[in-house]
């Protein structure tokens, strides 16, 4: 109370304006006030300034003893301060102490003595009581050196507390004359409630030639972005860039941005294949640096990585394999997703609408949607109403997709095979849409060529936002995005280049599929081999290379709004230093800052960059081509064997059912890693330990290699567990289950979901057993060739335990081991308790061997369920041989379903925080404070939304603030998931997910069942 009247006073007596500074030039104006604030106090209180007309603006405040740093209090200070003293007071009596029992000793010539220490009394040598003596000194040294540490701050801290804190307020203005500026103050965090400080008057000059004002503005909101990055976790982007380049336009000091690691495998990526995808691509696997100056090289001298193939109509062993018609129309080298129906096409678009964005938006880090399924859509000027969905049923036998490139997203060409019961039917609705999307787009251009002797008609924009060409050639209608992609499919066809259907590898995967699909993609060996080839990969890099220069173009532009300086072209934007002088084009392009947007004479736009396909070139850089040489000489590291074909199944009824077959296996990868446990044949994976209330099984065959075995028989030798080898009693199946509970804690914010896909997966796979069982009831389930051996293996594995925690423990209470049988009346056999402690926590697992299965439980009504009705294996609809299997029943979650939600609206809540930033720069660039998705849309590239449903608009600060989540300075979460949330409706979709990984002789096969709600 009687702070809380000091503080009132204090800041009664107002602000004291110490300096105001002014510089202006060509670029615009900026200005830097210093205030004495009484009372203040930084990192528990934040200063805004909020402009009262339109003459100053991009206001930041900072401080002079650092930027929102947690500073104590007198009153914490004065705490620290007693403390430090009686520490130095006690580190002065031990010394006295000390030397007192060193005289007492030599005095009695004896050879120890005995002196209190803070721990108590101790017996020492005399003969090294000097070397002890100056460790106390030492001891004595920092605590008077701390107590004058903690003096001096607190006399700061006083002074600070009458005087007031510097603060300086600092922005930008081009206009002249009076302007006024209101100092708000607050706390650092939760709901702001704006105090108002002062009114600042400001004189705005039409010169001053303080250049040191602009760099301390860039520095304030080098310094704000970066808080606000960090508290938001947006990483780098546009926010990165306005601080980057405004440190190095006008000189600021500090503000940078530190840049996220890469995505780690994750269990979702490998039980799915997606992991085996990325390393058989490669797609991130090139390395920056800067271009050196050299002679140019011959793309035909650069040779891409000698991997051989396997003879694939060997392992085929005459078998014929199923191949569709439109295999014959596919070039070998391009990537294809088939479809056996044009029905089939719309249940899969249907699918992931309803639930591949849902569960995909529960997932991702971001919520951002850049609309590449509806921009294909309208680039390709194909319709999806109702009516078309009749039509092509109709019409269309089956539809197949391919491409020459993976980068979907960025612009690759896409050609649409579709192959027709009637082709006049097809061809007018084609002319149906083409004509409909140029009533949308008057300024889109048509034009036909004939192309061996077949006609195409092509209709596009300059922007590509339109591009579509049509051909019919026999039974096959082609719509493709680039005249390039349709050509090589008619090649194809007529057999002036390779075709898919025709492919070793193509035929050989056919055969391994024994019944039918709804859907099926194919990774060719010659398109893997495509695009780790020279020019894709080089290709790609100078297109990844050009979209970044695209973007800064935009970035630049945007600040330049945002700063409200004149800058229409380029070289305005270079001049004022938001582009760097040298920004070009690898591929020869050039740039042109168009009111659409920026654009590339080569690559087009970011929206819709030109297709690889249509860039051929004949030579690279020195620096291109060593890149590329080590890029190739990384690559025969990975496959030292063979390349990967990957080939993937689709049925959609009753359940949605995903099999993947990568051909072979890469060698030194995460799934090498796996191979080493998982050596022996796959067998059918039972659900151990499976009741009502299990929620989550990760089951697997136990065959490890002989390495691995080796590795275990070292360990059992070194915790001394002695007798029969292990692998004469272990089985060949382990499983570990979670069960419903409610859990006192989280793993990765979603347990038990949290395996599927989250950030850090890596330390979230050593940790999730542990963390696990203690916070939700748990199983450990081993099947075992000999229950007698099996049980006197535990106990001895126990007994070396409680050996080895009473050898190495120091305090006997601070760690101990201890297992014990609980006796049962009805005489049936007792189960087993293993206690561990740790400095007061005890975990106990209770453990039993029921038939052929030794069972271990994190609750004690697990084990006594276990030996009361023995095991009950369900039965279970695939029964398919593999070596991993993960179940997750989320129809089962009960107690544990309100953490899961919980968990599941945080991630929303990080996701949405992460739009903030780049909300609230574009529209300051855009002065709009109303609407605030549609600027960033139009000038990032994507639409941020928030996954509960929000909406957003900026406060009464000008900060980008969510209606459900409010911002990272006074976050809100709903107390219940609404039904309407994309993770509610995947959650309200899913039964089950069962995911199976395999290894083979022929590579890897991975199989996912996603089971829908009756």
């Amino acid at each position: 109370m009687v702070l809380s009247l000091v503080v009132a006073s204090l800041v009664s007596a107002g602000p004291t304006v110490v300096s105001t500074r002014y510089h202006r030039d060509e670029r615009g104006g900026a200005f830097v006030t210093e205030l004495r604030v009484p009372g203040f106090m930084a990192g528990y209180e934040r200063i805004a300034a909020v402009s009262k007309d339109d003459r100053s603006f991009l206001l930041y405040s900072t401080f002079d003893t650092g930027f929102e740093r947690d500073r104590p209090t007198v009153e914490q200070l004065t705490d620290q301060l007693d403390f430090a003293e009686r520490n130095a007071a006690e580190a002065k009596a031990l010394v006295a102490e000390f030397d007192k029992a060193v005289a007492a000793a030599k005095a009695k010539k004896a050879k120890t003595f005995t002196a209190k220490t803070r721990w108590g009394e101790q017996t020492h040598q005399l003969k090294r009581a000097a070397e002890e003596r100056a460790q106390l000194v030492e001891q004595q040294q920092n605590t008077v050196e701390r107590v004058a540490d903690v003096r001096k701050e607190l006399e700061r801290a006083k002074v600070e507390a009458t005087a007031g804190s510097t603060v300086f307020v600092a922005g930008r203005f081009t206009e002249t004359g009076a302007a006024k500026v209101d100092v708000l103050r607050g706390p650092a965090r939760g709901a702001w409630v704006p105090q108002l400080v002062t009114t600042l008057t400001l004189e705005l000059p039409k010169s001053g030639a303080q250049p040191e004002v602009l760099s301390a503005w860039a520095e304030a909101q080098g310094q704000t972005l970066g808080l606000a990055a960090m508290r938001t976790e947006a990483g780098t982007g546009f926010a990165a860039y306005v601080a980057q380049v405004s440190g190095e336009a006008w000189g600021a000091q500090r503000g940078g941005f530190g840049r996220r690691s890469g995505r780690e495998p994750d269990l979702y990526g490998m039980m799915t294949g997606l992991t085996a995808v990325q390393e058989a691509l490669q797609l991130d696997a090139w390395r920056d640096r800067e271009e050196q100056p050299g002679p140019k090289v011959k793309l035909a001298t650069l040779e891409g990585p000698h991997v051989a193939s396997h003879d694939y109509d060997a392992l085929r062993k005459g078998v014929e394999p199923r191949v569709f018609d439109a295999a014959t129309v596919i070039p070998a080298d391009t990537f294809a997703l088939h479809f056996t129906s044009a029905e089939a096409v719309f249940t899969v678009v249907d699918l992931l609408d309803a639930w591949g964005t849902d569960l995909s938006h529960a997932l991702e880090g971001f919520a951002r949607d850049r609309g590449t399924k509806e921009r294909l859509f309208t680039q390709l000027a194909l319709p999806r109403d109702d009516f078309s969905r009749l039509y092509a049923s109709r019409a269309v036998e089956a539809v197949s997709i391919i491409g020459h490139d993976p980068f979907v997203r960025e612009g690759t060409d896409l050609t649409v095979v579709l192959t027709v019961k009637d082709a006049g039917a097809v061809k007018l609705a084609a002319m149906a849409s083409r004509a409909q999307a140029r009533s949308k787009r008057p300024d889109a251009v048509e034009s036909t060529e004939k192309y061996q002797g077949i006609e195409l008609t092509t209709l596009k924009t300059a922007d590509r936002a339109v591009s579509t060409t049509f051909a019919e050639s026999g039974r096959f209608v082609f719509v493709g995005n680039s005249p390039a992609g349709v050509k090589a499919a008619l090649d194809a066809q007529a057999g002036r280049a390779p075709s898919m259907a025709k492919s070793p590898d193509f035929r050989y995967l056919r055969t391994l599929y024994a019944d039918g699909e709804d859907a099926f993609a194919f990774l060719s060996d010659a398109f893997v081999r495509s695009v780790v080839g020279p020019r894709w990969k080089i290709g790609a890099r100078r297109r990844m290379e050009c979209a970044s220069n695209l973007q800064l173009i935009e970035y630049a532009r945007l600040v330049a709004q945002r700063e409200r300086v004149p800058a229409t072209t380029l070289d305005a934007l270079k001049a004022r230093g938001l582009l760097p002088k040298t920004l070009g084009c690898a591929h020869g392009g050039t740039y042109a800052l168009l009111p659409e947007g920026a654009s590339c004479s080569a690559h087009g736009r970011l929206s819709f960059l030109t297709p690889l396909v249509e860039l051929p070139f004949s030579e690279a850089t020195a620096t291109e081509a060593e890149e590329y040489r080590d890029f190739t000489e990384s690559y025969r590291q990975y496959w030292r064997t063979f390349i990967d074909p990957v080939g993937v199944r689709v049925k959609l009824s009753p359940a949605i059912d995903l099999e993947t077959i990568i051909l072979p296996l890469v060698d030194n990868t995460i799934y090498s890693q796996l191979k080493e446990l998982y050596a022996g044949a796959p067998a059918t994976l039972q659900r151990q330990g499976d009741t009502s209330k299990a929620i989550a099984a990760v089951s697997s065959t136990f065959s490890p290699s002989k390495k691995v075995q080796s590795e275990i028989r070292d360990f059992m030798r070194e915790a001394h567990v002695q007798g029969q080898d292990p692998w004469r009693w272990l089985g060949d199946q382990v499983s570990f289950v979670v069960y419903d509970g409610d859990p006192l804690l989280t793993i990765g914010g979603d347990v038990p979901l949290g395996m599927m896909g989250r950030r850090d997966a890596d330390f979230a796979a050593v940790t999730s057993v542990v963390l696990t069982s203690l916070t939700l009831p748990t199983a450990l389930v081993v099947k075992v060739k000999d229950p007698v051996a099996a049980r006197a293996a535990v106990e001895r594995l126990i007994d070396s335990l409680e050996l080895s925690a009473l050898e190495h423990s120091r305090r006997r209470d601070s760690t101990s081991v201890s297992g014990y049988r609980i006796s049962e009346p009805s005489g049936q056999d007792p189960i087993g308790v293993l206690s561990l402690s740790f400095f007061g926590v005890t975990l106990r697992l209770y453990y039993a061997v029921v038939g052929d299965q030794l069972y271990v439980a994190s609750r004690k009504w697990l084990a006594d369920e276990v030996v009361g009705r023995g095991f009950v294996v369900p039965r279970d609809s695939q029964t398919e041989l593999g070596h991993v299997r993960v179940r997750l029943d989320h129809a089962r979650l009960k107690a544990a379903l309100t953490a899961v939600q919980a968990g599941w609206g945080e991630n929303m809540r990080e996701a949405c925080f992460r739009n903030l930033v780049d909300l609230e720069l574009v529209s300051q660039a855009s002065r709009s404070t109303n609407e605030l998705v549609t600027p960033v849309q139009r000038a990032l590239g994507y639409s941020p939304y928030c996954p509960a449903g929000g909406t957003y608009k900026l406060d009464s600060l000008g900060e980008a603030t969510c209606s459900v989540h409010g911002k990272a300075s006074a976050p809100k979460q709903p107390k219940e998931l609404a039904d309407s949330t994309s993770t509610a409706k995947w959650l309200g979709r899913v039964e089950s997910m069962d995911f199976s990984l395999t290894f083979t002789p022929e590579g890897l096969r991975t199989h996912v069942v996603l089971q829908p709600r009756k």
